[in-house]
């Protein structure tokens, strides 16, 4: 019996796979094809934008135009690629791409501006329709007129009349060994603008920090006292106010009226110890200026970019501190200066954590196992992050910094290595791979690198976790002293000198023509951060300290001039006058001289 002839392939083939497979000379393209073509499509010029593709051809609604092109195109059964099939097909896109075009008809009549509402916000760029969520925004995101005292009737309360409880976890008859566990007394002996919050979650945040407490509804909310006493001018007739509820008010009537913060001139009028608790918050009198930029600043989106892991966000906020610490201090700090700074940095991080965190890593286990600093660093007041941070101490995307750490994962693989080679794994093996992890970092400074390396080989605690993550063996916790001679060249190229145990105390930048420069590298500005102006201050002011110094030989006052130029560089890095700063705002640039106190 005959075997069953198999199927043509050309059958089983899409139409661009025929049309792949079919010989160039038998599918050619003559000039009265493309002719009529080309008058099938002109008559359809003029048709409305959204009947056309996105590619400016405008084929007929039945075809035409692909069944005329097939008719010539095609002398042989192989030129398939117009056929019936691709016919229907070419029609479905057609109808696609219809629907696209109406798209993008509906998306061209946006305006690039965002719509202004009635009431706008005097601290930033956002506008409500009501007064009362107005009024709620500026409260509770600007300047808040709470006040949370911690503990301020010492560590119990009676519950309900009878029962002496602990304020911190509501434990019946609590001893003062029990206090100790909550940190009360060290708490209660700093200052108490220390123990002052004015908003509730940040009470919360140190709560959970320093107490190892949660919140409760009782007693809690007792302590919680509101003032109402703010002394405030109007930017739009300049009278001057006593109370916050007047301010509303007053300046609600002015945006009744219909007065925008485009009219606003000045500042906000707030004393020193007022000024101190504003928030989130831009020069009243740049608020119209900075609302038509592309990206506005706001509080409802924060930086349009973040770090991608804890390695990098450490690096970035201790090379900021470690800029401003320079130079404030005229000195470099010590390598306990900045463990203690990486301790608050992570600190700061956790505390902006919905919940526990989860994730594990031995770069925090590194950083977090020295218990003095971290105590230290436990009980220091946490700053506001938004003026002592250079970002928000988060990462898009993460719950957690140190979620799937790249230092953890390699670390990981290492030991999984070794573990296939049947090789013993010592502390020693694991010190020299995370050395070897933390050289081969991209764009690692050379600051960060080097306390990391003297942590890492200072003890070998922090290795306990991780060893038991892995499920090796515990190994004894060896001590600086006995790493003596242990710690090797570091593994990166960039003419760093090796290190050992005893002169890590302080860092200081390697010296010769072939060392890194000092610098910290390319800095990174988000111009819809309310950092910017923080930071155009800060590097404008330390250029007229430069150039104003006696020790300059071509020492002199800077002009206004000289001033918005050097701003241009500062934030935009160019010098073109087309890119606009604040220093072009004349209100801006009188407040910076007055405040710098040089002119």
């Amino acid at each position: 019996m005959p075997l069953r002839r198999p199927p043509t392939p050309t059958v089983q083939q899409s139409p661009l796979e025929r049309w792949e497979n079919s010989p160039p000379e038998d599918e050619p393209s003559t000039m009265a094809a493309i002719a009529r073509a080309v008058s099938g499509a002109s008559g359809s010029i003029d048709q409305p934008h959204g009947t056309r593709t996105r590619h400016g051809r405008a084929p007929s609604s039945t075809g035409t135009w692909a069944t005329t092109d097939t008719s010539d195109s095609s002398r042989s059964s192989q030129a398939s690629g117009y056929s019936h099939t691709s016919n229907r097909s070419l029609n479905r896109v057609i109808k696609k791409r219809r629907r696209g075009g109406l798209r993008t008809r509906n998306d061209e009549k946006r305006g690039l501006s965002v719509a202004c509402h009635r009431f706008q916000c005097t601290f930033c760029t956002e506008t409500f329709k009501l007064k009362h969520t107005w009024s709620r925004h500026e409260k509770t995101q600007h300047l808040s007129l709470e006040q949370w005292e911690c503990s301020p009737l010492g560590p119990t309360a009676l519950k309900e009349g009878s029962e002496t409880v602990c304020v911190y976890c509501g434990f019946v008859d609590p001893d003062n060994g029990h206090f100790e566990e909550h940190n009360h007394d060290l708490c209660h002996k700093r200052e108490r603008g220390e123990r002052v919050f004015y908003r509730k979650d940040h009470l919360r945040q140190h709560l959970r920090l320093v107490h190892g407490s949660e919140f409760m509804k009782w007693p809690m909310e007792e302590w919680k006292s509101k003032h109402e006493g703010v002394m405030s001018r109007c930017g739009f007739c300049d009278i001057a106010m006593t109370t916050w509820s007047e301010r509303v008010n007053h300046l609600a009537e002015h945006f009744k009226e219909g007065r925008t913060m485009a009219d606003w001139k000045g500042n906000w009028g707030f004393d020193a110890a007022t000024l101190d608790m504003v928030e989130n918050h831009m020069p009243p009198y740049l608020i119209d200026y900075e609302r038509n930029s592309p990206l506005p600043f706001s509080t409802q989106q924060g930086a349009p970019y973040s770090s991608t892991s804890a390695f990098e966000l450490l690096q970035l906020e201790l090379d900021y501190f470690y800029a401003n610490y320079t130079d404030i201090n005229h000195s470099i700090p010590s390598d306990e200066t900045l463990h203690f700074e990486a301790c608050c940095i992570i600190f700061g991080a956790e505390m902006n954590y919905q919940h526990p965190s989860t994730a594990t890593s031995w770069l925090r286990d590194l950083i977090m196992g020295t218990q003095d600093i971290v105590n230290k660093a436990r009980m220091t007041p946490m700053k506001s992050a938004a003026r002592s941070r250079f970002s928000e101490l988060k990462i898009h995307s993460k719950k957690d910094i140190f979620e799937d750490c790249k230092l953890e994962t390699s670390l990981r693989q290492y030991v999984d290595m070794l573990q296939l080679l049947n090789l013993e794994i010592g502390d020693v093996e694991l010190q020299k791979e995370a050395c070897s992890i933390i050289n081969h970092m991209p764009d690692a400074s050379p600051m960060f690198s080097q306390l990391l390396i003297g942590l890492v080989y200072g003890s070998t605690s922090w290795l306990a976790s991780f060893r038991e993550r892995v499920g090796l063996p515990p190994s004894e916790v060896v001590s600086s002293n006995t790493q003596e001679g242990l710690v090797p060249p570091l593994l990166s190229s960039g003419g760093l000198p090796a290190i050992s145990s005893n002169d890590h105390k302080h860092w200081r930048p390697p010296s010769g023509s072939n060392s890194p420069p000092i610098s910290l590298g390319q800095k990174i500005v988000s111009l819809n951060d309310g950092n910017m102006y923080r930071g155009l201050t800060r590097d404008l002011t330390r250029y007229v300290a430069r150039t104003i110094s006696p020790l300059n030989p071509t020492s002199h006052i800077p002009t206004d001039e000289e001033l918005q130029y050097q701003a241009r560089w500062i934030m935009y890095d160019s010098h073109d006058v087309w890119n606009q700063t604040p220093a072009d705002n004349l209100d801006w640039l009188t407040e910076f001289k007055r405040d710098s106190g040089f002119f």
